[in-house]
């Protein structure tokens, strides 16, 4: 039976157990060997701001790999590993500096995680200092057979405050829906971002908007706010709102949506660089809700 040991990080870049590391990468390339050190490790080059990078690949045994990646200025950073080892075997995911040490985020903690089998986890930091990293993976897998995962890193504007790049202020504008019109458009989302949409209808209306979750393991929710910024709420007080699971297609039905302005907000809890597409669509209004 494997055993299920874990990794802890320290300001030496070291591990308390002898294990191993690799890379690989989903949408271009995909093997399972990219450099065994710092010296040889995949140089990914400079991260380009608002770009996915995705990667798949499998770790285990002896197997020491490393990719190398530069920020050109103070981003936010984000690396998201899917571990889905069969073998019960839990994946640490480590940012390393230059020297080989772990680095800290602005929290204080390491930049560092512990990956569990069959589960998903967004390494993030929001203020990561412009210089070259190096990010590490591997296993304490003792058996010659290595363990799958997926692995997305992805940068964007530095976000200080934590609350969003988006607000109601600066949201897309649809324009006003005529019956039996359809828009359509899409984004992406992330722990640290925000999309708002605004549209109008001239009448009490029929509503029905549908999201498509394109990420790349995490749920988008999307909220019908009114002219304000509050949820609109149906008749039994709940609000206008759906929680899309990633491949999955949701949507909100306002059976009698009132003349106004009306915005959709878009978020998700985890990850950066989720991706989704939606519609809203109006026609005549049914029943109350």
């Amino acid at each position: 039976m494997a055993s299920n040991k874990l990794f802890r990080a320290s300001s030496s870049g070291t591990l308390t157990r002898n294990s191993s590391l690799n890379f690989g990468s989903r949408s271009l390339v995909s093997r399972s060997e990219f450099g065994d050190d710092r010296d040889d490790a995949e140089d990914l080059g400079t991260l380009k701001s608002g770009r996915s990078y995705n990667f798949s690949g499998d770790v285990g045994g002896e197997d020491l790999d490393f990719f190398k990646f530069k920020l050109g200025r103070r981003e936010r950073f984000s690396a998201k590993l899917k571990n889905e080892s069969d073998g019960n075997q839990p994946i640490a995911i480590s940012i390393l500096n230059t020297s080989g040490s772990v680095v800290k985020g602005s929290n204080g903690k390491f930049l560092f995680a512990n990956v569990k089998a069959l589960k998903t986890f967004t390494l993030k930091e929001p203020r990561l200092a412009a210089g070259t990293y190096f990010l590490r993976l591997q296993s304490a897998q003792e058996r010659s057979k290595d363990e799958d995962y997926e692995l997305s890193l992805s940068t964007g504007r530095s976000s200080e405050g934590g609350s969003g790049s988006g607000s109601i202020d600066n949201a897309q504008n649809l324009g006003s829906l005529s019956l039996g019109q359809t828009r359509s458009s899409s984004g992406s989302v992330g722990s640290n971002d925000t999309d708002f949409f605004k549209f109008n209808i001239g009448g009490t209306s029929r509503v029905v908007t549908r999201v498509t979750n394109n990420s790349f393991d995490q749920p988008i929710a999307l909220t019908v706010l009114d002219s304000d910024g509050n949820p609109v709420k149906k008749s039994n007080g709940a609000s206008l709102f759906v929680n899309v699971e990633d491949g999955d297609t949701g949507s909100i039905l306002a059976p009698t949506l009132r003349s106004g302005t009306y915005y959709l907000r878009f978020t998700s809890a985890e990850g950066s660089g989720e991706k989704y597409s939606f519609s809203v669509q109006r026609s005549a209004a049914t029943v109350s809700i």
